[in-house]
């Protein structure tokens, strides 16, 4: 992370933040939340711990180790590859998308793989109605091509997990291998992250969280996923734990991944997500200015029960990763309360 000092007014100690977050956070427990929570400040873990039962009829308890669903948190990933594609010359992101994708049609020939990394292309969100779609890459990619543009490419941001689809095929086409397989080859193998990977892959290893809306449960392990789909490659279905993504946020710290002119393209705010220019899209992370006045990097992701939060507060020097089981009105007060309590003054 940057150098820059600290510029939040609070002055407690690590001790300090850590007690102030506990309390929080038992709290919520007590009101049924239930997540693993890691809190980084100035390369030190002030938190690092589960809370609540990762499965109530066994009342296994949530640890940092738990297997979460992180849904949108994998376009960084989807960003990381593409970007680790450039570094050796095999594409560049100004380049248009007809140059690796075959049958894209003349209305669509000025869509470049940047319009797809910062959600400008004018593709619409989803390429399908089913959740669970069974169709497989070619036909899901040919599917996507055949859509009406919402806007001309690059004249407005507009959020797209079709247009990360189309960019998790570029990368297979262009590494001829299967998208997943590329992820752990050149981004979490190296990244020392062993509890990570997509639904439905054999090499998941640990105690999975069931999710749970109100008193119904639901169990990823359970996800009615044709093999061959293309289901959801790229925008969303990887799993992981807090200490997995800890690991990766590390290793952003680093060039053991991404180089730093590749970093400096996943953070850049390369388009306006909000009218009041304190929120800006990057390459799979969200770009803005706290209410402090200082860089925040983040996003965020969910399916059914599941939600994730990712947050690197750059001048700061913190770093968040909240992940829940329970997601709604109790862990959306939980997420707040935590954020509040860790930067508020003395």
């Amino acid at each position: 992370m940057s150098g820059i000092a600290c510029h939040s007014k609070s002055q407690l100690s690590d001790t300090e933040i850590a007690k102030r977050l506990e309390g929080v956070l038992g709290a919520a427990e007590g009101e049924g939340f239930s997540g693993a929570v890691l809190v980084d400040r100035k390369g030190k873990v002030v938190l690092n711990k589960g809370y609540g039962f990762a499965n109530r009829k066994t009342s296994i308890p949530v640890t940092t180790e738990t297997i979460f669903l992180i849904g949108s948190l994998t376009k960084q990933f989807t960003a990381a590859a593409i970007l680790k594609l450039e570094a050796t010359r095999k594409l560049r992101v100004e380049d248009p998308i007809s140059k690796y994708l075959t049958g894209v049609p003349v209305d669509k020939q000025k869509v470049t793989v940047h319009h797809l990394l910062s959600h400008t292309s004018g593709f619409f969100s989803e390429f399908s109605d089913d959740d669970y779609d069974p169709a497989p890459r070619d036909e899901v990619v040919q599917r996507i091509l055949a859509s009406k543009l919402e806007f001309e490419p690059g004249r407005k941001y507009a959020y797209s997990n079709a247009g990360y689809l189309l960019l998790a095929a570029i990368v297979e086409k262009i590494s001829a291998e299967p998208f997943e397989e590329f992820l752990e080859r050149t981004l979490f193998e190296p990244a020392g992250l062993t509890h990570t990977g997509y639904v439905g892959q054999e090499s998941a290893k640990g105690k999975w969280a069931m999710g749970y809306i109100d008193s119904a449960e639901w169990s990823p392990l359970n996800e009615p996923i044709v093999p061959g789909s293309w289901f959801r490659r790229g925008a969303g279905g990887i799993f992981s734990t807090a200490e997995d993504l800890y690991r990766w946020n590390q290793a952003l710290n680093g060039e053991s991944i991404l180089s730093n002119s590749s970093k400096r393209k996943l953070f850049t705010p390369h388009v306006a997500e909000s009218e009041d220019g304190r929120s800006f899209y990057g390459y799979g992370w969200v770009v803005g200015t706290t209410g402090r006045g200082t860089r925040v990097v983040w996003h965020n992701g969910s399916w059914y029960a599941f939600y994730a939060e990712m947050r690197r507060y750059l001048d700061e020097e913190v770093t968040v990763i909240f992940l829940t089981n329970t997601a709604g009105e109790v862990a959306d007060r939980t997420r707040q309360k935590l954020l509040d309590a860790l930067f508020a003054p003395l």
